[in-house]
C-alpha cells in the first residue's frame, strides 16, 4: 500500500515538472503542446543569464511572442552569440539586445540599470535567471555549493 502511495506521488510530481517544463519548451514539450504566451509586442523584458540554458529558452519564447528582449551575461561574446542564435532560429523579426551584466559587481548592476533606463525608458518584465554558484570542500572534505 505504501509503495502505491509513493508511486502515485512520484507520478504526480513528474506531471508537475513536465507541465512546468512545457512553458519554456523543455524536454517535456515533446509530450504535448507547448503553452503559448500571449502577444507581447511592444513589451520590454530583461532575462538575466539569458545566454544559455533555461535563460536562453525563456528569452527565445519571449522573443517568439514579440517582446523586445534584453539578454544579459557576463561575457559580451556569449550574449551576442545567443542573440544571433535566437534571431536566426525564428521566422519573423526578433529584437534582442545583448548586454553585459556581472551580478557580483555593484558597478556593473548600476551601469546596466542606467543603460536600460536610457535606452528603453521602462521595463515590463524581469526574469531573474542569472546567478553565481561557487563550490569548495568543507572541513570534512565534502563538496559544498554556495549560491550568492
Amino acid at each position: 500500500m505504501i509503495h502505491l502511495a509513493v508511486l502515485s506521488l512520484l507520478i504526480a510530481l513528474a506531471l508537475v515538472v513536465a507541465y512546468s517544463s512545457r512553458l519554456v519548451g523543455g524536454w517535456a514539450s515533446v509530450l504535448g503542446k507547448r503553452v503559448l504566451l500571449p502577444p507581447l509586442d511592444g513589451r520590454i523584458y530583461i532575462v538575466t543569464g539569458g545566454s544559455r540554458g533555461v535563460g536562453w529558452q525563456v528569452a527565445a519564447r519571449l522573443a517568439e511572442a514579440g517582446a523586445t528582449v534584453v539578454i544579459t551575461s557576463r561575457s559580451p561574446e556569449s550574449g551576442e552569440a545567443a542573440a544571433r542564435a535566437i534571431g536566426s532560429s525564428k521566422r519573423h523579426r526578433i529584437v534582442i539586445f545583448p548586454m553585459t551584466l556581472d551580478l557580483e559587481l555593484f558597478d556593473s548592476i548600476r551601469s546596466f540599470a542606467e543603460e536600460c533606463i536610457k535606452r528603453f525608458g521602462r521595463l515590463d518584465g524581469l526574469v531573474l535567471n542569472g546567478g553565481i554558484a561557487k563550490s569548495f570542500l568543507d572541513s570534512d572534505s565534502f563538496e559544498v555549493t554556495v549560491d550568492r
